[in-house]
């Protein structure tokens, strides 16, 4: 993420990761997204019945069984790691609604339905090597 210098690449990088994850990995996490994100819309409601666990509070508290990082004695880069890890996962909880819907130019493949029949259940993978012979062939 950090050798993208423009924040949409940084958006459409982390859009397409998801949409890469195995579809049983990628529906678990959207549902556990979505579950986040309604419990961080509580966190502004009052002191009696809100929570202090907004979108970035969650992330502090997720990113870390996530993104699991390997400490090293005396090193700094873990902890640049542990907030890039943060900002990442408040990313992915602030725009899940557009980061599991197919992107409008991928959108156009998949109405294909010949081509892309019975791929579903396809591994990530052996899906992107379909799309590349598809663009090759047309």
């Amino acid at each position: 993420m950090t050798d993208l210098q423009n924040e949409n690449d940084k958006m459409r990088c982390l859009h397409l990761v998801m949409l890469l994850l195995p579809k049983g990995n990628r529906d678990t996490i959207e549902v556990l997204f979505v579950f986040l994100k309604w419990v961080a819309s509580f966190s502004h409601v009052d002191e009696e019945t809100g929570n202090r666990m907004d979108l970035h509070n969650l992330a502090t508290v997720i990113s870390p069984n996530i993104f699991r990082n390997t400490p090293t004695k005396g090193n700094d880069s873990v902890r640049v790691e542990h907030f890039e890890g943060i900002r990442v996962m408040n990313t992915l909880l602030e725009h899940q609604d557009e980061f599991f819907m197919v992107p409008d130019d991928f959108a156009s493949l998949l109405r294909d339905k010949d081509y892309f029949a019975n791929c579903i259940d396809m591994p990530s993978r052996d899906f992107l090597k379909k799309c590349e012979m598809y663009y090759r062939s047309k």
